[in-house]
């Protein structure tokens, strides 16, 4: 009867692969399936003793360690829906996370009961994971509750152009299709070994979840302290037998850049994915060269409010004919559709449009966004027979009539994509213009010494130097979206209706001469 339910697919798991490793650590821990599920129960018994209902939210801390990842299976057993939040997240944007979702529990480490602290949360209560690290006896199994397939089960962050995050909602139906396409796309099963690179606050992070454990598969979580040792990072993965990889291109790029994926490297390794942002074929082809004989290549696409990816191409010896661009996006997920749209929402007439999706991957909207979810949720403008919700992407992409691939042109409004991370630069723009003495400011995404950069012009009263609104951003905003470069302006360049010139200002901080001259400038 209730078909749609994640805790039952882990059930049957557990019940298949019992004594196979779910989670393999860097430091030798591992946990196989049942361990996994009775940690699970006992996570789950102490939700409930702390008044956790089916239909609450439970947020996480991210860091990646055993009772994290039980934490997650828990909630899917008692129908509560789980928001993993950094725990090095600034504590301005830990509040308003916080505030939206308005969780019954945090499940907290250290790290993150400092933030909590730092940014006087008082809403909901807080239970130290470190007490939950030692509790797990066999209790008695918890029975999945009867959810269905429109319950929500987890809620993903992003960037938002008000300075704002927005919750994407993401339901047990969306995972469970999703899964199953990842099965047969990707030709998943017990025998692989999947790299868990992706931070679990990371949309990226739901396909390393759910399609190992929902497939038999041993999850590698590496957490940020071995990903900042590279080679590290690639001898655990090496002894690990790890079978398959999945990130943005960024990091492959640097560890290409490092020499640490030549061809004698993973030798267990059978295919890269990678997406979240454009992997220039300029840069793809040594790791091609190095490795496409024997482990197959995917470019992915997909927005987080339709299940972190919903297309995947996988490339051959004809992608590299020319090395100028970026890859195709491929054709889309069975049982989904794109559609094209033109500047008023409606079907476009030619081949070139605003992407829109429809299909059971499309999530559920913004969680308590109502405003924000109707502007891009929005009913299938080719069906008004009955209800059918698409979402608009903001992405503008080219279909080749000959293929059907997509090709990406662009962003129709003020977002990016950046290290993998969905980024509005409207939000950065929204916290300079917050602090003290910053006049005005606008933020771009150029090219800058050769890689893609988030870079910042700002008009100031008074004094105030670039190196004092970076270190006063680092409290409001995570690393990531902390402009490279900031340059002080007289004042910002305007077009003729009066507005900031964006254009300018890019065309301005791509001159190096210009940015290291005006950097400083009081």
């Amino acid at each position: 009867m209730y078909r749609y339910n994640l805790g039952l697919r882990f059930a049957a798991m557990v019940t298949e692969h019992g004594q196979r490793p779910a989670l393999l650590f860097a430091d030798g821990a591992v946990l196989t399936y049942e361990g996994l599920d009775r940690l699970a129960d006992t996570v789950a018994g102490r939700l409930v003793a702390r008044g956790a209902r089916a239909g609450d939210v439970i947020c996480l801390t991210s860091r990646k360690i055993p009772v994290v990842f039980a934490a997650i299976i828990a909630c899917w057993k008692l129908g509560l829906s789980y928001a993993v939040v950094d725990r090095q997240s600034p504590p301005e944007r830990l509040q308003r996370i916080l505030d939206n979702c308005r969780p019954r529990l945090i499940l907290a480490d250290t790290t993150l009961a400092q933030r909590l602290q730092d940014c006087g949360w008082q809403g909901g209560d807080v239970l130290a994971i470190d007490d939950l690290t030692g509790c797990a006896a066999a209790v008695r199994s918890v029975a999945p509750v009867p959810v269905t397939g429109d319950h929500p089960a987890y809620i993903m962050y992003t960037s938002g152009s008000t300075g704002f995050p927005k919750g994407a909602v993401m339901t047990h139906r969306n995972l469970l299709n999703f899964i199953d396409w990842c099965r047969t796309e990707f030709e998943f099963g017990s025998g692989e070994v999947l790299a868990n690179v992706n931070p679990l606050f990371f949309d990226n992070s739901v396909f390393d979840l759910y399609a190992a454990l929902m497939n038999g598969a041993t999850l590698l979580p590496c957490d940020r302290e071995l990903l900042a040792h590279p080679e590290g990072l690639i001898a655990h993965l090496e002894a690990a037998g790890c079978t398959s990889w999945f990130s943005v291109p960024s990091l492959l790029i640097y560890l290409t850049r490092l020499n640490l994926l030549g061809p004698e490297r993973l030798p267990g390794l059978r295919r890269f994915i990678f997406g979240g942002e454009g992997y220039p074929k300029a840069q793809l082809v040594r790791l091609w060269e190095n490795f496409g004989h024997r482990a197959a290549f995917f470019n992915v696409y997909g927005p987080t409010e339709c299940t972190c990816i919903c297309s995947a191409l996988r490339l051959g010896p004809e992608t590299f004919a020319d090395l100028d661009g970026l890859p195709p996006l491929g054709p889309l997920a069975r049982n989904f559709e794109g559609l094209l749209l033109d500047e008023d929402g409606r079907p476009a007439a030619g081949e070139e449009g605003e992407l829109c999706l429809l299909g059971p991957n499309v999530g559920a909207g913004y969680y308590r966004d109502p405003e924000r979810t109707a502007a891009v949720f929005v009913q299938n403008p080719r069906q008004d027979a009955f209800r059918q919700i698409a979402y608009r992407t903001g992405d503008q992409v080219r279909r080749d009539p000959a293929t059907g691939h997509l090709h990406f042109i662009g962003r129709r409004d003020n977002q990016i994509k950046h290290m993998g991370y969905r980024i509005e630069l409207g939000e950065i723009e929204a916290a300079l213009n917050g602090l003290p003495g910053v006049a005005e400011a606008g933020v771009v995404h150029v090219t800058f010494q050769g890689m893609k950069q988030i870079l910042a012009a700002v008009a100031v009263n008074g004094t105030l130097t670039a190196r004092e609104i970076k270190a006063r951003l680092g409290s409001r905003l995570p690393d990531y979206m902390v402009p490279r470069r900031i340059v002080i302006l007289e004042q910002l360049p305007k077009n003729a209706n009066g507005k900031i010139d964006r254009r300018d200002i890019a065309r301005r901080l791509e001159d190096p001469a210009v940015a290291r001259k005006e950097e400083n400038r009081p």
